[in-house]
């Protein structure tokens, strides 16, 4: 089917014919303008000997089939129009009129050719006028693309449409938390890669632990029997905090070429004490009465993991597992560094046992239920945030940590994730083996033979498999 075709725009060139250079010059610009579908109006072309060429100016500038009236500006030109001599004379006092009583200001287009100490040199009756700057033959191509655009109503950066305003404008319910007014900054950073990207990550992570201390359930909360209602309740108003803070990890990662581990870790470590600061506790029976804080940190931590894995930063990936986070105590201090798995994967006592004996819930592990219902967002499918669960178990099994993998029951995938699976090739092995610090197969499969600890969860609920059924000889770099 042929495309409908567009009318030429139809344009009015007004210029000087001195000196000879700029008169040579304007005739090639309306040559290529004429050539690229612009229809152009010139005296050269178009005032025949006998017309009278007052008459002819007029006519172009009123003339409302001309969409644009280009006004060349060299030192002549502005010479000629500021003492209203010659054509050039006639026609600025055509177009001033016109220009001073038309409602369209955008008709008439300066193009600058010359300078005047400096700036550009433009008539007076059009000096405040913003025109197309062609002073530099350098940048002619760059300024011919914007005056084409000012020609055709094209230009580079349209106004986009115009959308609803944001929900915490409109719904009164929509909780905005302190964290926004750092997060918009810290984005524009990222994606622009700005030197103070670190720095506004610290500040935004500071301004998200101060955010969590106010979720902290009062006294008066904490002695009611439905307590973990509240607990519940304040974890999923968290949840608009959880799809912000996984979109700065999201954008950071993705747009860093080097990510800073230890960036991440102090981060971490940040609001881990957070966490120790509410619960205001190291060990007691009692339910803690802020786990909702703690699953918070734990599903951060997951995401977090699974962003690193997608986009293969196996080095930082390792580093945020291995290490060993500080966290305060008024205790010993051997008690002071404790494993990733003791800081983000607690046994949250308030729900699985708790809230799971007083409503009679068949949850083996509720925090696990309620992580699932809450699903994953626009970074990550849950079936990633599964996933890197169990490779964290794996991970602690070569690096001495016990990860309870307690999402594992919803896997749709029997033992052998796609992180595992691809790892058959020995290319994404070459790239993925920095993840359990090794630099051969034969290496791998034998820190896996080495590992004797007993498997506790292998039953049906955590659908874990045997890490040597899992690095073995048939899954490791045996495809190019």
């Amino acid at each position: 089917m042929s495309e409908e075709k567009t009318a030429s725009p139809k344009i009015f060139i007004s210029y000087s014919w001195k000196p000879e250079e700029n008169k040579e010059w304007v005739l090639d610009l309306a040559d290529r303008l004429h050539r690229e579908g612009v229809h152009v109006i010139i005296d050269e072309w178009d005032l025949a000997k006998g017309h009278d060429k007052y008459s002819f100016m007029e006519k172009m500038v009123n003339d409302p089939e001309i969409c644009k009236v280009l006004l060349i500006c060299n030192d002549d030109y502005v010479i000629k129009a500021n003492n209203r001599k010659g054509g050039v004379g006639e026609e600025s006092l055509i177009v001033s009129k016109e220009i001073y009583s038309s409602a369209d200001q955008t008709k008439f287009i300066p193009v600058i050719r010359s300078s005047k100490d400096g700036s550009p040199n433009l008539p007076t009756f059009i000096h405040s006028r913003i025109g197309v700057d062609m002073r530099d033959p350098d940048k002619f191509e760059e300024r011919y693309e914007e005056l084409m655009r000012d020609i055709n109503n094209k230009p580079k950066r349209s106004r986009p449409p115009l959308g609803q305003l944001p929900s915490y404008i409109t719904d009164d319910s929509v909780i905005v938390y302190s964290t926004a007014h750092k997060f918009r900054p810290l984005k524009e950073a990222i994606v622009s890669s700005k030197p103070n990207t670190n720095a506004l990550m610290k500040d935004y992570f500071r301004e998200l632990g101060e955010t969590l201390l106010s979720f902290s359930l009062s006294n008066e909360e904490k002695e009611k029997p439905d307590f973990d209602d509240i607990v519940v309740d304040r974890f999923n108003q968290l949840g608009p905090l959880r799809d912000e803070v996984v979109e700065v990890f999201s954008l950071y990662i993705n747009y860093n070429k080097d990510v800073d581990s230890d960036l991440l870790i102090s981060i971490l470590e940040h609001l881990l004490n957070i966490e120790v600061k509410l619960n205001n506790i190291i060990y007691s029976s009692a339910p803690y009465y802020n786990e909702h804080i703690s699953l918070f940190l734990n599903e951060m931590f997951l995401y977090l993991s699974a962003l690193l894995l997608k986009y293969e930063r196996y080095s930082v990936l390792k580093d945020i597992v291995t290490t060993s986070y500080w966290r305060e105590s008024e205790y010993s201090a051997d008690i002071n560094y404790i494993s990733c798995a003791k800081a983000f994967n607690k046994y949250l006592q308030s729900l699985n046992e708790y809230r799971t004996k007083r409503l009679d819930l068949r949850h083996y592990f509720l925090s696990s239920f309620i992580l699932r219902s809450r699903n994953a967002n626009t970074y990550l499918k849950f079936d990633e945030i599964i996933e890197i669960d169990s490779i964290l178990y794996y991970l602690g099994l070569i690096y001495g940590f016990d990860w309870s993998p307690r999402l594992s029951c919803y896997s749709r995938i029997r033992f052998l994730y796609p992180f595992f699976q691809k790892m058959k090739s020995k290319r994404f092995f070459n790239k993925a083996k920095t993840l359990f610090d090794v630099e051969s197969k034969t290496e791998l499969i034998e820190k896996a033979k080495n590992i004797k600890t007993e498997n506790h969860y292998s039953s049906y609920y955590y659908n874990i498999d045997n890490i040597n059924n899992i690095l073995n000889d048939n899954n490791i770099a045996i495809v190019n």
